[in-house]
């Protein structure tokens, strides 16, 4: 049954390469002629599978070309797509160093004479978008030799642009207590905070955030943030208690638009006048262990 089930596929194979060929040579009439037509026809069969082929491998070439990602420098180190039909990512890395030296003449059993140099702040930040240009995120490392030379993460988060009105932020972050507070270290010209804000402000906790900026040319800003506590910034789970801090702040800017900092960066002609408040409350839990209520203090 085999050997004659072998015959009749040669027999129907013989029978389609005969009408192969002579479909595409003509009448074929001579042994040499039927040859040269059966190699025309396996020929064609390589050549469309090799072109097959060379299709699925420029197709796999154009995906991975549109999703590749261009390194560029603009303001920092830049990881981007750029061609419309990628998958939307953007990464761009920046860092810093501020040194400072310490000269101090202690006069007293409670003074100490200090003349050193330290590195106040050492930072590494990485923020971008991934998968929606919306979807945003922030990194940012900190190190220094006042802090046992460690280094930690200093804020992070991830947070959605609904629009300029309404940004929604989940990680850790400062504490809305003081616009000054808000301020990033990169405006303050060396100078550092001022005494009031270093020793009343809050500090950095985990929760939610919500803010944007209302009105024309942005006049009006506003912050609502729900966290773990006033002072929360590097405490464990086990270290904070039950309760929640509410935060808000808000600012307008009457005249003109008064930027970012203690100097005036903008170097305005005019007097630009902003007028804000801010408020941060929370309970503490007196009831449980002092350690954890250690943490609005």
């Amino acid at each position: 049954m085999t050997s004659a089930r072998n015959a009749v596929v040669w027999i129907v194979a013989l029978a389609a390469c005969l009408h192969t060929a002579t479909s595409l040579a003509g009448q074929v009439t001579t042994p040499e002629e039927l040859a040269g037509a059966m190699a025309s026809t396996a020929q064609a069969s390589l050549l469309q599978d090799l072109q097959q082929r060379l299709d699925a491998q420029e197709s796999e070439t154009q995906r991975l070309r549109t999703n590749a990602v261009e390194t560029t420098y603009d303001k920092g180190l830049l990881f981007q797509t750029i061609d419309p039909d990628a998958v939307p990512f953007q990464l761009k890395v920046n860092g810093r160093m501020q040194g400072r030296y310490t000269g101090f003449s202690g006069s007293g059993s409670s003074q100490t004479t200090r003349n050193h140099f330290e590195i106040e702040r050492g930072r590494l930040e990485f923020r971008g978008h991934m998968y929606d240009p919306a979807l945003q995120f922030f990194y940012n490392l900190d190190a220094d030799t006042d802090d046992n030379h460690d280094v930690k993460f200093h804020d992070f988060w991830i947070n959605y642009n609904f629009d300029d009105a309404f940004r929604l932020y989940f990680g850790k972050q400062k504490v809305a207590s003081g616009e000054i507070w808000l301020q990033p270290s990169t405006t303050l010209r060396f100078a550092d905070r001022d005494v009031a804000t270093t020793f009343f402000k809050a500090d950095r906790t985990i929760g939610l955030r919500a803010d944007g900026v209302l009105g024309e040319e942005g006049r009006h800003y506003y912050q609502a943030l729900l966290g773990n506590g006033l002072r929360s910034t590097d405490l464990q789970a086990a270290d904070i208690d039950d309760l929640f801090i509410f935060s808000l702040l808000h600012w307008t800017d009457l005249t003109g638009n008064v930027g970012n900092g203690y100097s005036d960066l903008a170097w305005h002609e005019e007097l630009a006048v902003r007028l804000g408040q801010s408020l941060a409350y929370t309970n503490q839990n007196e009831a449980g262990d002092s350690g954890v209520a250690s943490e609005a203090r």
